[in-house]
């Protein structure tokens, strides 16, 4: 988690209740929002379980899934697998702001390693609270027949989106591989 995160995190505690419905476009989009248990235990899985989340961490979450994007496929290649993935995000999702992934390099290391697509995109405010939101988006490599692939030899892979979350702390990782 980074420090803007935690900030996030912190106005949400200090100003509103996590569990009010999502405003703004991406309001059209989400489904349901993710409960302090299941945040709880994503916690617990990227940390190995040595760490309990902190007290306040799984209250304060605004994480929802995002239907809509559940197997999307689109065809990466190594040098613009950042701009490849935004635009086939913000085609599924006409009206939202999908902004860029941090470094192509994060993006595109553990596709080629691990044949998984987990990364973290900005997305448009939650309007209803003000607050940043970014899309959390994993996925496998697959190949022609669907099956997915372990690792990537070349420069273009296709991705299916499996998992993708609508949140205003990035790094959590719901349902994710733990890979590293």
């Amino acid at each position: 988690m980074r420090v803007h995160d935690l900030e996030n995190a912190y106005r949400v505690i200090t100003t509103e209740d996590s569990r009010i419905a999502p405003g703004g476009p991406m309001a059209a989009y989400v489904g349901e929002q993710l409960t302090p248990d299941i945040l709880a235990k994503a916690y617990l899985a990227r940390s190995d379980g040595e760490d309990l989340p902190p007290r306040w961490l799984p209250p304060v979450v605004r994480s929802f899934t995002v239907p809509t994007l559940i197997g999307l496929t689109c065809e990466l290649t190594a040098d613009g697998a950042g701009r490849e993935l935004r635009a086939a995000l913000a085609s599924a999702l006409p009206g939202v702001a999908v902004g860029g992934v941090d470094s192509v390099g994060s993006l595109w290391g553990p596709i080629a390693k691990y044949g998984v697509l987990d990364t973290n995109l900005f997305a448009s405010r939650d309007e209803a609270t003000g607050h940043q939101m970014t899309l959390e988006v994993g996925g496998d490599c697959i190949d022609d027949d669907g099956s997915r692939l372990p690792r990537i030899t070349g420069d273009r892979a296709t991705v299916r989106v499996t998992r993708v979350h609508w949140t205003n702390v990035s790094g959590l990782c719901v349902g994710g591989p733990f890979y590293l």
